[in-house]
């Protein structure tokens, strides 16, 4: 379970469906666009870049609520799926309720803010409080809380505030941006300007890795176009995420319950 409880923690730093055709982008056959635009384009499209990333990423939200099933893979192997019920209120707290999918019976309840992590392990009754740090631990990304929130809505996350090389094939925007440690390339479709891939590159003391993020199958929903299919894949730890979210709610009343049951033990 300590496994299992690890991946969701992973998966929440990187993370209803309409009926109607979804939108593929072909997020995983993208490669570097070898710039052949003429050089009057440039300042054009570091516009559309700055727009997409900052003044209109993504879908505008307060409150975001999902159903994710959960498929996980390390160098274990691959560990049994699960569901996670997810609630979210912008700027205040993440909170998260993961069962295993052939019990559906609640294990671990997970509350997220700007400054803490608290872990309900139902069954075996304890509680472990962290601070909001001990995230950036167990991912090895100095992600914010901010961060955390942007990845779950389906937003670009880890912009920093200044923009590199912006290129365009026809087909897709790709967007290089540098930010402390780590150096980000974002792939937006053409023309409907859906994120479809974000490739990370981390570089810390001791720790060299990359994380690539797949946004597939967009459905409309009430607040927009929201991505329904992730895959994101960690070579350098082996690791293979790949989630799919369904009764996706933007914008609702919702309560984020953690009441501390009498007879857990605290860690």
């Amino acid at each position: 379970m300590k496994t299992i409880l690890g991946s969701i923690i992973i998966i929440v730093t990187l993370v209803s469906c309409s009926a109607s055709r979804k939108i593929r982008t072909n997020a995983s056959s993208i490669s570097p666009i070898h710039d052949t635009l003429a050089l009057e384009n440039k300042d054009t499209l570091k516009t559309e870049a700055a727009r997409l990333l900052y003044s209109e990423n993504g879908i505008p939200f307060q409150t975001f609520s999902a159903k994710v099933k959960v498929e996980y893979q390390d160098e274990n192997g691959k560990q049994p799926d699960v569901n996670a019920f997810v609630r979210m209120k912008k700027d205040q707290a993440i909170w998260i309720s993961v069962a295993a999918t052939f019990l559906n019976i609640e294990g671990f309840r997970v509350l997220i803010t700007p400054d803490s992590v608290v872990v309900m392990n139902k069954l075996e009754k304890t509680i472990e409080e962290y601070p909001f740090s001990y995230l950036q631990s167990r991912i090895s990304i100095p992600v914010s809380f901010n961060d955390v929130q942007e990845l779950v809505a389906g937003r670009a996350a880890m912009t920093g505030d200044s923009i590199g090389l912006v290129k365009s094939d026809g087909n897709y925007l790709e967007i290089s941006l540098s930010d402390k440690n780590i150096d980000n390339i974002f792939y937006y479709t053409l023309p409907r300007l859906l994120l479809a891939k974000q490739s990370a590159r981390i570089s810390q003391p001791g720790k060299n890795y990359t994380a690539n993020m797949l946004y597939e199958d967009y459905s409309k929903t009430d607040a927009g176009y929201f991505s329904t299919s992730r895959d994101v894949r960690i070579p350098e730890k082996q690791q293979h995420i790949f989630l799919s979210f369904k009764q996706i709610e933007f914008n609702k009343e919702l309560s984020l319950p953690f009441n501390r049951p009498d007879g857990y033990t605290v860690k």
